[in-house]
């Protein structure tokens, strides 16, 4: 309910100030939430999910090195 997908059945509840079910948007802006389409979701195998997971965990620890380097040339 507090990231706006279920709708209350009884009661009220607030995020950051501003009613669930009166303002949704604002409310997941607050959270930083993001919908992930399911169709993509679907599509992938759990290795590909894995593969990914890895890819995406190596290119965090490799940005700030790549980052700090002075030549732009570099990053590509």
């Amino acid at each position: 309910m507090l990231t706006t997908l279920l709708e209350p059945t009884s009661g009220s509840a607030m995020v950051g100030g501003f009613d669930i079910a009166r303002f949704p948007a604002e409310v997941r802006r607050r959270i930083g939430y993001v919908p992930q389409m399911v169709s993509a979701d679907g599509a992938l195998t759990g290795i590909l999910c894995l593969i990914l997971a890895v890819l995406f965990a190596v290119a965090v620890k490799l940005y700030p090195r790549l980052a700090q380097r002075n030549d732009p040339d570099e990053l590509s």
